[in-house]
């Protein structure tokens, strides 16, 4: 039987403080020597039009393009930080402590030139995954 909703601490160090994954190669062909990185996640359903996933995430210095976001994400930076360039060319830096939201289908340059990790909440048209 499916457990009640319930409110869901987001601690840097994942559920119930049990640590993140394990680091990984990530998987991404915009970067010619993808980082390590690593997750977990909080909370993950199904929704209507798509799926909402709750994480904590963490990874290695890098930088990619990205022409069109492939969801909706909002983010707070935990360590770290990142410096978001968009289509016009505008930088902006975000510390820990700093929230932003990045909208499906912007242009967007990552810039990550140290390790970092953050809480996410992810909204995009995927199945579920285990």
């Amino acid at each position: 039987m499916p457990q009640d909703p319930r409110p869901i601490r987001l601690d840097p160090e994942g559920p119930d403080a049990a640590g993140l994954g394990d680091w990984h190669r990530m998987v991404n062909e915009r970067c010619p020597a993808p980082p390590l990185e690593r997750r977990k996640r909080f909370f993950m359903a199904e929704r209507p039009a798509g799926q909402i996933r709750a994480t904590v995430w963490e990874c290695e210095a890098y930088t990619e393009t990205i022409e069109s976001y492939p969801m909706d994400e909002f983010m707070v930076v935990v360590e770290g930080s990142v410096t978001l360039i968009d289509g016009d060319g505008h930088a902006e830096k975000f510390v820990p402590g700093d929230s932003f939201f990045i909208p499906l289908g912007t242009k967007v340059t990552w810039q990550q030139e140290e390790r970092m990790k953050k809480f996410c909440l992810v909204y995009a048209d995927w199945k579920v995954q285990e």
